[in-house]
């Protein structure tokens, strides 16, 4: 098995979102930041990066999640490095799904960066899912949920 493999695509069906899918093991992200959300979904490992002064760890089972711009790095907190799956959905997608949901206007804001939330990794998993098997109508119900 390769050490480090990664396919970054554009999502087939939905417009404005990008996904990940990679397992790394000596890879290191150098300080950078996205114009897009990051939703992170680690799958084996660890990952552990630098965010707001702080060194932040996310393990199996939980969402690591950035706001746009926030800068930010990334490696292996294990020596068997980490397996994750990543939404990067442009901030129009956000802010278009949060108003059908009735927020206020303006940016979403998500205060919490590693998460503790099965639902959610329920979620992030099904999109990855259902775009793989080019399923608009569950990759569009997941990602919107």
């Amino acid at each position: 098995m390769d050490r480090e493999v990664a396919s970054y695509r554009q999502h087939p069906t939905e417009p404005g979102v990008d996904l990940l899918n990679a397992r790394f093991v000596t890879h290191r992200y150098t300080r950078h930041a996205h114009a897009t959300y990051t939703f992170g979904l680690i799958e084996s490992g660890v990952e552990e990066f630098e965010h707001a002064g702080s060194l932040l760890r996310a393990a199996p089972g939980q969402v690591a999640l950035l706001n746009p711009e926030v800068v930010h790095t990334g490696q292996a907190g294990v020596p068997e490095g980490w397996r994750y799956r990543v939404l990067y959905p442009a901030v129009d997608v956000v802010r278009d799904v949060a108003a059908e949901l009735g927020a206020p206007r303006g940016m979403p804001f998500f205060p919490s960066t590693v998460l503790d939330d099965p639902a959610a990794a329920r979620l992030l998993r099904s999109v990855h899912a259902s775009a793989a098997r080019g399923d608009a109508l569950a990759s569009s119900s997941a990602l919107r949920t």
